[in-house]
């Protein structure tokens, strides 16, 4: 056998240390997705990453640009600034940089998804609500929660019971009070419009990004690692409807979370649940639809067990 040949390595390996300002440059100007990637060309690449403090504001504030400079058709405009003034608002909150990433990771997916206009009778309520005098407090109307969901599966089933799901919430409109508790849901009436609404203090500590004051601060406050995993899924076999959402803001996530949408496990087709109903805990509920294509749903924690077979009663959200 021959002598073993060396190789020396690239010089691209050293780039980001030889060069950081030109490589962190070259960074900015690629997507989201392209830059975590970089982060895994190398252990020397991977190590930049880890070392640095300041990329992802920067790609933040690139990010922020573009946003802004989206266009919008005029009938999808007040839809288009609702969501752009609040992800503003989040932008502002950021301190550490892992907030700018998530930001920039999240105004990027925001800026390329189709913008649509529903709940027209909800945007009506919110303009005359706004035109209105109010003899308490400062309110700022945020907006209705529909604007922030998206589904991060788009086929049609999912799509039908997500929105059964969420149904009692996608017309509640956000409102930021300093008169009232955070948190709290009303029926707010204004002309011919009775709104459900959603307040939150806006002289509390918890900000739009889920966090509280005191833990953001420019010394501290980032967790160990940057780039950790994605916590396991809730159940081994079919997914909740929080795994399935994708929410513009943290705070508006943990609201939803509140109501069980952490607990609600999605299957499609109704029927199939059949052959894993044992696998499944008694915390959960069961939502998809029947043969009849009818969203239901199933509380695994009144299920019974007589003579071998498992009785439990299946409810229909929309008869209710």
């Amino acid at each position: 056998m021959g002598d073993a040949v060396s190789v020396s390595p690239s010089p691209l390996v050293k780039f980001p240390f030889s060069h950081p300002d030109s490589f962190q440059k070259i960074l900015i100007l690629l997507d989201t997705s392209t830059i975590l990637n970089c982060r895994v060309v190398c252990t020397d690449w991977r190590d930049w990453f880890t070392a640095s403090k300041t990329i992802w504001s920067s790609v933040s504030s690139r990010m922020v640009a573009r946003m802004l400079q989206r266009k919008m058709r005029t009938e999808l405009e007040q839809v288009w600034d609702i969501r752009l003034g609040l992800l503003l608002k989040m932008v502002d909150e950021c301190w550490t940089e892992e907030q700018e990433m998530t930001m920039a990771i999240r105004i990027e997916r925001v800026t390329r998804q189709p913008i649509w206009c529903e709940f027209d009778d909800i945007l009506k309520a919110i303009n005359q609500m706004k035109q209105r005098c109010y003899s308490y407090g400062l309110i700022a109307y945020v907006g209705p929660v529909y604007i922030f969901l998206r589904s991060k599966v788009a086929h049609p089933y999912v799509l039908k019971v997500m929105g059964a799901t969420l149904a009692e919430y996608l017309k509640c409109v956000i409102i930021s009070c300093d008169d009232l508790p955070s948190g709290v849901c009303t029926i707010h009436r204004r002309g011919e419009v009775d709104t459900r609404c959603v307040f939150k203090d806006m002289d509390g500590r918890e900000g739009w990004l889920g966090e509280k004051s005191e833990d953001c601060n420019e010394e501290g406050g980032e967790k160990d690692s940057l780039y950790s995993t994605a916590p396991p899924p809730a159940h081994g076999i079919f997914p909740t409807v929080l795994e399935l959402l994708d929410c513009d803001s943290p705070w508006l996530k943990k609201m939803l979370i509140k109501t069980g949408i952490d607990k609600i496990l999605l299957v499609p087709k109704f029927e199939e649940v059949t052959k894993h109903i044992k696998d499944v805990g008694a915390q959960f509920t069961i939502a998809g639809l029947d043969m009849s294509g009818t969203v239901c749903q199933l509380d695994c924690g009144t299920l019974a067990t007589q003579e071998g077979a498992v009785l439990g009663y299946i409810d229909h959200p929309a008869a209710n």
